[in-house]
């Protein structure tokens, strides 16, 4: 009887080696970490740097310093990066050729503050959901067998973060999932106030947590988030304070203009020869603590011409600064950048005829 309860598991296992992942992946999360800075935290202890660079467990919410901030670099593909305020990046001493002929270098590697050089060090991480929300885990990138862990299952301040090998213990050794055991989850805890974006139409915003629906935002709707409580949100729109479900939220990448919504173009992109550049229609807002603010007065405009060749090829001239009311005085076609506070916010083509 053993030996047959023996042989249906060696079966089973062999079965499952060559099922595709995902048919044994544990979950089907498919939560994607937000952008912009955020806390990480494992077995209810932040992640933070030593003098050495080491990433460890250590709690610095109450100390001048304050725990290390994060902020996340979606690197496309499945590949993540997250940089530290310091300009290093959460990585390993290892590349990601040296990973590839030795992967078993990775087992009990400490997490560092690297550098961001590929010669010399890891940087891209590819991470899995583990709630499809706020909580996932991270592996080098390509290498699914290892996660990022809290040392010998501890909380306590100075513990090591290394990678470990793991396999799921439910299915053969020989196919991890990407599911991981406690001290290799990390939450990721946004870093507020924040411009966050609504992932779905129709989602509700309310008077309070499970309160009465008062409206509805669409998708890609920019809010300020000044709270999260749990599942909720606590949000400002429009100088009034109110509740949304946190997981319908994803974050913005924290550039200059995170705050800043272009919420309508110039109505008018075609014009005739003695006519004057015309910015009617356009509508850019900043949104911070709630209030949307025009900033079309902060906004500036660069005109690069196009110049064809006879084969049809074409190229711009070095782009010249206009203003609203600038005459256009030749038949031309044009590229206009619109910049604010030096980042540019949106491309759009004009036309100049007889």
């Amino acid at each position: 009887m053993k030996k047959k309860i023996i042989s249906s598991m060696l079966m089973v296992c062999i079965l499952l080696g060559i099922l595709p992942n995902t048919m044994y992946a544990a979950t089907n999360n498919t939560a994607k970490p937000s952008a912009g800075w955020h806390y990480l935290r494992i077995m209810w202890n932040y992640l933070d740097v030593d003098k050495d660079g080491n990433i460890e467990l250590r709690n610095k919410t109450n100390t001048k310093e304050g725990n290390t901030k994060f902020r996340i670099h979606d690197c496309g593909n499945g590949d993540y990066e997250f940089e530290l305020e310091d300009g290093r990046y959460l990585g390993l001493e290892i590349t990601q050729e040296e990973m590839a002929k030795n992967p078993d270098k990775l087992n009990e590697l400490r997490v560092k503050a690297v550098k961001k050089d590929a010669k010399k060090y890891m940087t891209v991480w590819n991470v899995y959901s583990e709630n499809n929300y706020d909580l996932f885990n991270l592996r080098p990138r390509m290498n699914k067998d290892y996660v990022v862990n809290a040392s010998g299952e501890k909380k306590e301040d100075g513990t090591a973060i290394i990678v470990w090998k793991h396999a799921d213990p439910w299915i053969c050794a020989a196919n991890p999932t990407p599911d991981a055991p406690h001290h290799a989850e990390i939450r990721f805890i946004p870093i507020l106030p924040a411009v966050f974006s609504v992932r779905y139409n129709n989602t509700p915003y309310r008077d309070k947590p499970d309160g009465k629906i008062l409206g509805e935002f669409g998708s890609g709707q920019k809010v300020w988030v000044t709270r999260i409580d749990g599942n909720w949100a606590t949000i400002k729109y429009k100088d009034k304070e109110y509740s949304m479900w946190a997981p319908k939220l994803t974050g913005v990448d924290p550039t200059v203009t995170a705050p800043i919504v272009l919420k309508s173009m110039p109505s008018k992109d075609s014009y005739k020869v003695g006519e004057t550049f015309d910015i009617k229609g356009l509508n850019v807002v900043n949104i911070t603590d709630g209030k949307e603010t025009t900033v079309n007065s902060d906004l500036k405009y660069y005109m690069q011409e196009v110049v064809y060749s006879k084969d049809g090829s074409y190229k711009l001239k070095d782009p010249v600064e206009i203003k609203p009311g600038y005459k256009f005085n030749n038949k031309l076609e044009a590229s206009i950048e619109i910049k604010y506070q030096g980042v540019s916010l949106q491309f759009y083509s004009i036309e100049i005829i007889k």
